[in-house]
């Protein structure tokens, strides 16, 4: 049987919005396993994009191949017991932003404040960078960069393929073969004063029509920061990266063992030096998805049928 074939006959046994499957809020008492905690937003966007704990599971299944880590999934934005977070090496944020973003609500923003402010690992995907200017200026120095409303481009399902012609030496890029994804990448971000603290780890132009606000029109032609690492002051590492909007992205390699690597340095586990372990099964991508299927309306009563006299 070939495995286009295997494949074929295993998505068709799948349920692809049973998310029964997916572990919510485990713990581990181990303190030799570093524990990650993912966290997954409530359901937004069209199908296929934005799928944030369909992301999740598929990270979890990546760093599970990984030794030494213990890896946490919280789904709806935020954990129904917040102690989940106490003793994680790293929390990794994949939600709604901007005025959506879950971290404008005080309580919370202030519950995880005191897991950052003890150097707990940050790492945030795509929408999860995009804040109000409020909120950004406090998280700010959690990530050392933000998308800033104000001056940042990229949103509203403009895609664009940037080219990667090199990667620098960091261990978050070991293993890591440069690519290219056609998708949203969010662009002139706002980083910390001097950058200080702030390596650049991918770098891409986007195309001039793309700079659409005055403040991207003043940087014809500059690369833009995509996606990044942060040392804070306090010893703490975060890693932010602009995309991906689309979840069949994860299909790319490339992608994978980029954003796995970095949520291994953020935890501050030792990257392989070929890098993570990222095998994955395409099937995989078609499971745990938001169910966004246009609700059927309901059905109005119909008159009942006159006797014929």
């Amino acid at each position: 049987m070939t495995s286009v074939l295997l494949s074929a006959l295993l998505l068709a046994a799948i349920d692809p919005y049973d998310q029964s499957g997916v572990p919510i809020e485990a713990d581990t008492t181990n303190p030799k396993l570093a524990k990650i905690v993912l966290v997954a937003g409530t359901p937004s966007h069209p199908p296929g994009a934005h799928e944030y704990l369909a992301t999740q599971a598929v990270l979890k299944g990546l760093l599970d191949q990984n030794p030494g880590v213990f890896v946490s999934i919280v789904r709806d934005s935020w954990p129904k017991n917040p102690k989940i977070f106490e003793k994680a090496r790293a929390i990794v944020w994949y939600t709604d932003g901007a005025k959506n973003h879950p971290l404008l609500q005080a309580d919370k923003f202030q519950v995880l404040k005191g897991y950052i402010d003890k150097g707990t690992g940050f790492v945030a995907l795509h929408y999860a960078l995009n804040m109000t200017k409020e909120l950004g200026e406090k998280m700010l120095p959690w990530l050392g960069g933000v998308f800033d409303p104000e001056i940042s481009g990229g949103t509203g399902a403009i895609k664009w393929t940037p080219v990667f012609k090199s990667l620098p030496s960091h261990a978050i890029t070991r293993g890591v073969v440069p690519f290219t994804i056609n998708d949203e990448w969010y662009f002139n971000m706002r980083f910390v004063p001097g950058m200080k603290g702030v390596t650049p780890i991918l770098a891409g132009a986007p195309p001039e029509e793309l700079r659409k606000n005055e403040d991207t029109k003043k940087h014809p032609g500059r690369p833009e920061i995509l996606a990044w690492t942060y040392e804070r002051p306090n010893g703490g590492r975060s890693f932010a990266i602009t995309t991906p909007h689309t979840h069949e992205d994860w299909a790319d390699e490339g992608l994978r063992r980029l954003v796995v690597n970095g949520i291994l340095w953020s935890a501050k586990v030792e990257v392989p030096k070929a890098g993570a372990k990222v095998a994955l099964n395409p099937v995989d991508l078609k499971k745990n998805l938001d169910d966004k299927r246009p609700k059927a309306a309901e059905a109005k009563p119909t008159a009942p049928t006159p006797k014929s006299p």
